[in-house]
């Protein structure tokens, strides 16, 4: 019906495929309103993935988090961070370089 409502009436299509008007335009305002939700999430996975590049891809969610509410104060669960990473494939690098336990390390006879 959207897609028709410049040919016809929208009275003639909601009374042919029957459907209320009101109907009709309840589900036309729901469309639009997930296009808001959809806007603000683009908006914030951009602002996650440039803190994430900033930061030298080495903060993972809580890091980013805190750093979201100390720069711009939005206050966000780790959670939420954590699904922008993962929906723009984005890890965290660790920085820590693998060690062996001393015991192996020190010739001993490893682990027990």
């Amino acid at each position: 019906m959207a897609a028709q409502k410049a040919q016809f009436p929208i009275a003639l299509m909601a009374r042919l495929l029957e459907v209320s008007r009101a109907g009709f335009y309840q589900w036309f305002a729901r469309r639009l309103a997930a296009s808001d939700k959809q806007t603000a999430r683009v908006r914030f996975d951009r602002m996650v993935r440039q803190l994430f590049f900033d930061y030298a891809q080495t903060h993972g969610s809580p890091r980013l988090a805190a750093a979201l509410q100390r720069d711009y104060g939005i206050q966000v669960d780790k959670k939420r961070v954590a699904a922008s990473l993962k929906r723009q494939g984005l890890e965290a690098i660790s920085t820590r370089q693998f060690r062996l336990p001393p015991r192996v390390r020190h010739g001993g006879d490893g682990p027990p």
